[in-house]
């Protein structure tokens, strides 16, 4: 207990503490003193300190787990819910309507990794300080891409339909700011990933190869790695990646039998980077327990055409986490996220889990014509989950194949409008008006049909933030459409 103090009050020393900007993060006046790191155990307690931006109510442990899935075709949020995640699904979102919470949180996590690093540069050079460096960059790395999502196009969809090649996303942050008249405009999405790019590329090889619970090891590393070629559409590098951890790791997938309850258990064998929550410590009435239950805010459900899926294939494990409430007459996904000692608030996120990275590994795969390695790895997970036809993909699989796979794997767990759109294809909701009616939704669009450049797919700055800027600058600096 007295260790867990020690790292929250670090942390709160290394925060930054100003300001609301979306675009002038400013950076903290409580962490200037140099003297905060003065060894590799105040490091090691520094780092640590970092992973409770991760395990945010607004970040994993919460809110941004269901943001791709909102936004896509499988899940919504009921008339009967909270409605706190309906500007999500609802596309609702304008330029003065949007928050800058999310952003802000981000960004003070990289703030104060980069304030960790710039500090820690004084002490010597051992291998125990390069991987804890290692770790920061590699956690700087996911920030990075976690938010780039949000608020810019996916990059393979960069110079496609209506995106342009140079298309904005968010500010590169690869050191610490310290002038607070400082004004900072946003990177193209190409520079930053090629920063996360190069912050993985050097980071990960350094990182442990022991397993680390909570914690980035070399694993989780190349996990993040394969993830982010695969959204760069550098299948071979994907694939590459993948087939480490699958082949190394030590990780395996849970069996059909294992399935249901692995999803109340902590640090299972899939798992590559899972984030500790416990009684003490959760995100309390916006945890992904609270978020997804009938017993919660009952803020999310599954859309009909997900029920469909389910209805089709009734001996798949994945469908079983699906609870039905005899009061809402609806389901919830509860069983995903059932909680712990009773206790629906106390859910470890799953950031990066081994059945993703072969999914990743299938796509890739796929994509660069190795066509084998596409059926046995999508085949390898598709029999531990269900009995109906396992083998199917033992002759041919498609992209399609993959994208129900990964819509049935990943489900509440943040991938499927993304995966559709940076595959450059359509969310699907509903064709015409009647169709919409039958099938519940109550999003504000226009059209059920959302193409991969369609302007909402990509979230607003707030108008506010951009009177920081000069006047010939602010319209620049919005995304299109707003």
């Amino acid at each position: 207990m007295k260790m867990k103090l020690y790292i929250a009050v670090l942390f709160s020393l290394l925060c930054c503490s100003c300001g609301n900007d979306f675009l002038d993060i400013s950076p903290s006046n409580s962490a200037g003193d140099a003297n905060l790191i003065n060894s590799v155990s105040d490091l090691r307690i520094a780092t640590e300190g970092v992973y409770e931006v991760l395990t945010s109510s607004s970040y994993y442990a919460g809110e941004y787990t269901f943001v791709a899935d909102l936004m896509g075709d499988h899940m919504m949020e009921p008339s009967w819910g909270s409605q706190h995640l309906k500007y999500f699904y609802a596309y609702g979102l304008t330029k003065v309507s949007a928050g800058t919470g999310f952003y802000r949180l981000i960004y003070l996590g990289v703030q104060d990794i980069n304030l960790i690093i710039e500090k820690a540069d004084k002490l010597e050079n051992t291998p125990e300080k390069k991987a804890l460096i290692a770790e920061l960059r590699t956690l700087r790395a996911l920030l990075h891409f976690d938010l780039v999502r949000m608020y810019g196009p996916m990059y393979g969809n960069l110079g496609k339909g209506t995106i342009k090649s140079d298309a904005l996303g968010i500010r590169v942050a690869g050191k610490a700011y310290k002038d607070v008249r400082e004004v900072f405009y946003r990177s193209k999405v190409s520079d930053v990933y090629g920063f996360i790019c190069t912050e993985l590329e050097e980071a990960v090889p350094l990182l442990s190869v022991k397993k680390r619970n909570g914690y980035f090891d070399y694993w989780g590393g190349r996990a993040l790695q394969a993830k982010v070629y695969l959204y760069m559409e550098k299948d071979a590098l994907a694939l590459a990646a993948a087939e480490d951890v699958i082949k190394n790791s030590g990780c395996e997938l849970y069996s059909r039998d294992e399935y249901v309850a692995s999803w109340g258990k902590e640090y299972g064998s899939e798992s590559l980077l899972e984030l500790p929550t416990s009684l003490e410590d959760n995100a309390g009435y916006t945890s992904l327990g609270w978020i997804c239950s009938e017993a919660g805010y009952k803020t999310v459900v599954p859309t009909r055409d997900f029920l469909d899926l389910a209805e089709a294939d009734p001996e798949d494990v994945r469908f079983k986490l699906l609870r039905y409430s005899s009061k809402d007459k609806c389901y919830y996904i509860s069983g995903k996220y059932p909680g712990r000692e009773g206790n629906i608030k106390i859910n470890n996120p799953k950031v990066l889990r081994l059945s993703e990275v072969y999914l990743i590994a299938a796509e890739a795969a796929l994509k660069v014509n190795d066509m084998k390695k596409a059926r046995d790895y999508l085949g390898d997970l598709r029999r531990e989950r269900t009995t109906t036809d396992p083998d199917k993909y033992n002759t041919r699989v498609t992209l399609e194949d993959v994208l129900y796979e990964r819509a049935v794997e990943l489900y509440g767990e943040g991938s499927r409008a993304w995966d559709l759109w940076r595959n450059r294809k359509p969310v699907i909701r509903w064709r015409t008006p009647q169709e919409k009616d039958e099938k519940g939704h109550t999003d504000n669009l226009e059209s059920g049909v959302i193409p991969f450049d369609f302007f909402q797919t990509i979230y607003p700055i707030n108008e506010r933030e951009l009177e920081l800027l000069p006047l010939k600058d602010r319209e620049s600096q919005q995304n299109p459409g707003y």
